[in-house]
């Protein structure tokens, strides 16, 4: 996403987990050019690939040119797995310079930064651009005003990419706050695994969903009691 920002390209994402007609529902409308994809993840203790879905992807978007993949599951498999993909290593190593060598370029307030889509219960999903100089004012003014976050403190929130909180969570950099992230399932190994993160972070702010907070009284979770947070 930082890497789309910083050219002027156009940002939009979808969790691994979606099925495909998900995923089609929302990249269709855009006729995307490059694919960023994973083989698969882990939830839960179990393994999940998604090779498959990314050939039926590719089969279902002629536009896209090029797909890279990230190997999350098998390293020294990937990239033989789906014709045509470059490895994510090789992409990023290419420049050798890494973030420190990012060059921003100078873009109008109204230019596209990145799609979002509703949730697709009226319909097949609504693709809603952001810009870029709007989303920078609401952030800035989200993480600074609204949640008194500083350079420095740490922010967790558990997101999917198919949650606009992840935008929100990558964003909270814009002025010095460090995202925490977690891969996995929020239950897994038990009820309390993300307040044990709260804890190690020692995050300044710790969002979920609604879902998770009922999750957690049906569990009987009490953070106050069972962890410093202070």
């Amino acid at each position: 996403m930082l890497a789309a920002a910083s050219i002027g390209a156009v940002w939009t994402a979808c969790s691994p987990e979606y099925g495909t007609p998900s995923v089609l529902d929302r990249f269709r409308q855009l006729e995307p050019r490059v694919l960023f994809c994973v083989d698969g993840y882990r939830y839960g203790g179990k393994r999940f690939s998604r090779i498959d879905e990314i050939r039926e992807l590719l089969v279902e978007l002629p536009t896209v040119e090029r797909t890279v993949l990230l190997p999350v599951l098998d390293p020294g498999t990937a990239g033989r797995e789906v014709d045509g993909s470059v490895l994510w290593d090789d992409v990023t190593g290419r420049s050798g310079r890494g973030m420190d060598g990012f060059d921003f370029e100078p873009l109008p307030f109204d230019h596209p930064l990145w799609i979002l889509f509703s949730s697709g219960t009226t319909g097949i999903p609504k693709a809603i651009v952001h810009r870029q100089g709007g989303i920078l004012l609401e952030q800035i003014k989200l993480t600074s005003l609204h949640f008194n976050l500083k350079a420095g403190d740490r922010l967790f929130f558990y997101t999917t990419l198919g949650w606009m909180m992840w935008n929100f969570l990558v964003s909270s950099m814009l002025i010095g706050v460090v995202p925490v992230l977690y891969d996995g399932n929020p239950n897994y190994p038990d009820a309390a695994a993300l307040w044990r993160i709260v804890e190690k972070s020692g995050a300044a702010l710790f969002g979920a969903s609604p879902t998770f907070v009922q999750m957690q009284q049906q569990a009987g979770i009490v953070p106050r009691d069972e962890f410093d947070l202070r």
